[in-house]
């Protein structure tokens, strides 16, 4: 078992692991503070997760819940159990949620850092 754990595991990025582990993270609080079930938490059903995603609405950005949602369907994956989610009920969800996430959350794109800004940074730098 372990093995096959491994192997699934290397499907995804540390950083998506580290990612998908927030989520399960936040997830698991918000079965806690409201005393759902460990039995209920896996296969999860439709009412539990938008409950739970409606529960972050407004505190998070569209795009993290999308990636919470996404590391509750590897977790699924990983333990072998079903996700019964519907696609375009979960999309609802996602899409107003990203609707009211947080202004601080939605800043606009800028232009990366090219490495002549990086050096005229470091040549203001005081390196003793």
């Amino acid at each position: 078992l372990d093995c096959i754990l491994d192997v699934i595991g290397s499907a995804w990025a540390q950083s998506t692991k580290e990612t998908y582990g927030v989520g399960l993270l936040v997830f698991h609080v918000f079965c806690y503070i409201n005393s759902i079930e460990e039995e209920k938490r896996c296969p999860i059903d439709s009412t539990l997760l938008l409950d739970f995603l409606c529960s972050c609405a407004g505190s998070y950005s569209g795009s993290a819940l999308a990636n919470y949602v996404a590391g509750l369907r590897a977790w699924h994956l990983l333990h072998g159990r079903d996700w019964w989610i519907p696609p375009k009920e979960l999309k609802a969800v996602l899409d107003g949620a990203a609707a009211s996430a947080p202004e601080y959350s939605k800043k606009p794109k800028h232009l990366p850092f090219m490495p002549i800004f990086l050096a005229a940074i470091h040549d203001q730098l005081d390196l003793n």
